[in-house]
């Protein structure tokens, strides 16, 4: 896909003129959708937990945030032409997200009590 929100100018997704790679930067644009339905899970999740953990709340919060970032990373990696700089940029925030999402799932294991 050439352009963003667009693939092309005359369309939201993917032609068979644009082949694979079409297809997979149109799959990525769609696991966009995916990632913001499992991070807000995840803040209703943490969100409704008795008793209200702030920390691991903040945690689901920043996933949203990176998800967010990331998506506004993408569409600027799209307009500057795949620029080596911004596709680093957007993979190391999709790996922050890997991370955090980590960390997150390690904390709510752990529970607030002192550790033993």
């Amino acid at each position: 896909c050439d352009t963003w929100p667009k693939c092309t100018d005359d369309s939201l997704f993917a032609t068979p003129a644009q082949g694979m790679h079409g297809a997979i930067e149109f799959g990525n644009r769609l696991l966009t959708y995916v990632l913001s339905a499992a991070v807000g899970w995840a803040i209703i999740a943490v969100s409704s937990m008795k008793p209200r953990r702030r920390k691991v709340t903040r945690l689901a919060w920043s996933q949203f945030w990176i998800v967010l970032g990331n998506a506004i990373l993408g569409g600027i990696t799209v307009w500057a032409g795949l620029n080596p700089w911004t596709v680093a940029g957007h993979f190391l925030l999709a790996n922050a997200l890997l991370a955090v999402t980590v960390i997150t799932w390690v904390r709510i294991g752990e529970g607030d009590g002192p550790a033993r």
